[in-house]
């Protein structure tokens, strides 16, 4: 005999045993943060740290637009600072051309707990959304 059942967490979220007795788990997100990089080389926050929690990403929406007049270098990373572009750990870079758009999305990356997550770009035409939920640190 079997039983339907749900597990749902305090987020929300929801996980499942299928019937093949494996566990699967929802992909969400409970945070779409968007920024637009406006100057070439000049770093924005995209999501400030919360006190006791650390950041799950779970996917990125980057786009150039049409006036970038070659490759662009797009890089998502953590930093002790807000706007800043000392790198304290590196998370994902892109090379881009003019009018592209990269979706990655499901991943599941852990960020450290009290870091800001920032893009830079050398280029000012690129926008970065970036989704995501977070977690405890307990």
């Amino acid at each position: 005999m079997t039983i339907p059942f749900n597990i749902k967490g305090r987020d929300g979220a929801l996980a499942e045993i299928t019937r093949d007795g494996a566990l699967r788990v929802e992909q969400h997100f409970s945070s779409a943060e968007k920024i637009t990089l406006t100057s070439d080389d000049v770093a924005k926050t995209i999501v400030k740290p919360r006190a006791g929690e650390i950041m799950i990403i779970t996917g990125l929406i980057i786009n150039t637009g049409k006036g970038i007049p070659g490759d662009v270098l797009v890089q998502i990373y953590e930093s002790a600072v807000e706007n800043s572009s000392v790198v304290s750990k590196a998370i994902l870079s892109f090379d881009m051309v003019k009018n592209q758009t990269i979706v990655t999305s499901p991943v599941l990356i852990a960020t450290t707990e009290g870091t800001f997550i920032n893009a830079v770009a050398d280029d000012s035409d690129v926008n970065v959304t970036l989704l995501c939920y977070f977690e405890d640190v307990r």
